[in-house]
């Protein structure tokens, strides 16, 4: 069975919606190909492409005809995908728009913006979005804004070595120090920028990290970071990207990118491209031992919706290290520290907090628990950071 299918990564202004189909499908019948041979099939559907910004893919499915003692007709024994054009852009705040009849407020340790659709609150004294409301509707939980982290729940792979490591050098204790904060307007848009030093307490090394945030009179927010390791560091990180904790209304999931299960850097030939939906408590996985779980990989946007279709979009784009293609995120009713002092699930308990990371990179899980550690190729090596998030009300 083919599909040929659409997932556009262009946003389409008047809804914000993004655009995907399975333009074509059928059956294929194989000729008799020997063993070790060759042959060739005609893919249906091909002259519906259309090279714009969209990513179109062909995905292959070779499924049974007849029952057999291990399985029913259809019953799928191997894919594949192929992609048959250029990777769409990622970037989704198009064009600059004015805020109309904007208040603005800047003192000693609050910056406010806010129209008769749009509140924006910021923080000086700690450097972090506190408010976020588009059309009445609070974006955020409390103050729970987009913050920089580094830390994961350590798996069962990282604690032989890797985790002890990020341990002695207190990755999982990163704190933000403000140096200053700048914000100015320009044709309406304001732009807030943060100069911090990100550290563990006591040891002499962390990121000097520049983080400017571009507010538009719409409700979109661009968030742009660049961290600078400085002094003695460690030679991998756990991840990096921004966390934030969503309204606790939050009750949907939808992306395109690798799934629908969970999927790491060396975890993820198994997954398949597509647009995927889930609720929010699907998307975690509940192992034995509590640890870093439900991460997805290659994610071109993602949607947090609540129940009445109210939310944001979300897109990362990974300058340095540059990523070929996509980005990483994960949500979770839990935070990386309560996964990590939980021993058995039932120390966890109930939660209904909506914790949202996108990241621009992901040390992979090797196996070290019984093997090697993740080999070279994807271990996320602490370097200078430089990459924008985007957030979109939908």
């Amino acid at each position: 069975m083919s599909y040929l299918e659409s997932a556009g990564n262009s946003v389409d202004t008047d809804t914000n919606r993004d655009s995907e189909s399975i333009v074509a499908s059928g059956f294929l019948q194989l000729q008799e190909i020997p063993a070790g041979g060759n042959g060739k099939i005609a893919i249906p559907g091909l002259e519906h492409v259309i090279h714009d910004s969209s990513e179109w893919w062909i995905s292959i499915s070779l499924r049974t005809t007849t029952e057999s003692l291990w399985s029913k007709p259809g019953h799928e024994i191997a894919w594949a995908q192929f992609s048959i054009n250029s990777i769409a852009a990622f970037d989704i705040v198009d064009t600059p728009r004015g805020i109309s009849y904007a208040t603005f407020s800047d003192n000693r340790t609050k910056i406010e913006i806010s129209n008769l659709d749009f509140a924006f609150e910021f923080d000086k004294t700690i450097g972090q979005v506190t408010k976020w409301s588009v059309g009445g509707t609070d974006m955020f939980d409390g103050t729970s804004g987009p913050q920089l982290t580094f830390w994961r729940a350590p798996t069962d792979n990282d604690t032989p070595v890797d985790a002890e490591m990020w341990k002695l050098f207190g990755v999982d204790s990163m704190t933000q120090q403000i140096r200053s904060v700048q914000c100015t307007e320009d044709s309406g848009t304001f732009i807030i920028i943060v100069k911090s030093w990100m550290s563990p307490p006591i040891l002499a090394w962390g990121f000097d990290a520049i983080t400017t945030y571009t507010i538009h009179g719409n409700g979109e927010i661009r968030i742009h970071v660049t961290a600078v390791p400085r002094g003695p560091m460690p030679k991998v990180l756990p991840r990096f990207g921004l966390e934030m904790e969503m309204n606790k209304d939050t009750r949907a999931v939808k992306w395109f990118g690798r799934g629908p299960g969970e999927s790491y850097r060396d975890k993820k030939e198994a997954a398949k491209i597509g647009v995927w939906s889930r609720s929010v408590d699907d998307m975690m996985v509940n192992y034995e031992f509590p640890q870093e779980n439900g991460n997805r990989t290659d994610a071109r946007w993602v949607h947090l919706t609540s129940g009445k279709g109210s939310g944001i979009r979300a897109t990362l784009a990974c300058h340095q290290p540059v990523r070929e293609k996509g980005f990483d995120f994960n949500i979770q009713r839990f935070s990386a520290h309560e996964l990590q002092n939980a021993k058995h699930p039932y120390e966890l308990g109930k939660s209904d907090k909506v914790l949202f990371r996108i990241d621009g990179g992901h040390h992979g899980l090797g196996s070290a628990s019984c093997g090697p550690v993740a080999p070279a190729q994807h271990q996320l090596i602490c370097q200078t950071l430089d990459f924008t998030v985007d957030l979109v009300a939908i």
